[in-house]
């Protein structure tokens, strides 16, 4: 991602049936002392959550230089580095995390599996993996493949940075070959609440968003937004 479009694209999802929330939600339950290596950290908005939250061992990578040095007050460290690169980390050999977050990054890659794998080598045996990826096939998809459209979008599930397009099988299988196994499956609903905020009243925004998570929890494969797979190497 450039720092050109961060700003308007990568921002944090607020709510708490969003990626983020759902992955703050999750971290409760990890020890405070955790080591915890983010990947794609953007301007260090869940960097930033989780330091609120008592996490101070935190490491994070970015691509892009002038978002890492936004980021940096958010980490323990914040490294500038393309992970889709097969040279050596750029902290000391053998280091190794207790959680590997990876939020709405793999679809932005060229080849993600091979990547997933070489990073699930920095976490401990038993470790947690959170990984989301957007439901490529959600209704609204499939509504407009049937209008004979297919348009890219500045964000959302066809963002125009995106180079990997996911389905609920697919995003199994990427987990699997990458040597994770799956504990739980999350889903996010659309994202009613930021997309329509100031037209309707919050109370009604955020029921409906509820509504459809149910929904979205039922048939997950048709209905859900995004998918969050809490995994162990």
């Amino acid at each position: 991602m450039t720092s050109q479009t961060a700003d308007a694209r990568y921002q944090l999802k607020p709510g708490p049936l969003s990626s983020h929330g759902r992955i703050l939600s999750l971290a409760w339950a990890w020890p405070r002392s955790s080591r915890i290596l983010e990947i794609g950290t953007a301007s260090g908005y869940l960097g930033r959550e989780l330091r609120r939250r008592g996490f101070e061992d935190l490491t994070g990578v970015e691509q892009d230089p002038e978002l890492a040095r936004e980021a940096q007050p958010s980490y323990r460290r914040c490294y500038v580095a393309d992970v889709e690169q097969q040279g050596p980390w750029p902290w000391e050999d053998g280091e190794v995390f207790d959680v590997l977050i990876c939020a709405d990054v793999l679809e932005h890659l060229r080849h993600p599996l091979t990547s997933l794998r070489r990073l699930t080598q920095l976490v401990r045996p038993g470790g947690q993996v959170i990984v989301s990826l957007p439901n490529a096939v959600n209704w609204t998809v499939r509504l407009m493949v049937a209008c004979g459209r297919f348009d890219y979008a500045t964000k959302g599930l066809l963002d125009d940075a995106h180079l990997r397009f996911f389905t609920h099988a697919s995003g199994r299988r990427l987990l699997e070959e990458a040597g994770l196994r799956i504990q739980r499956t999350l889903v996010t609903p659309l994202p009613f609440t930021s997309v329509l905020e100031g037209r309707l009243p919050r109370w009604l925004l955020a029921g409906t968003e509820s509504l459809y998570h149910g929904l979205s929890v039922v048939w997950k494969t048709m209905f859900a937004y995004q998918f969050i797979w809490v995994t162990q190497r």
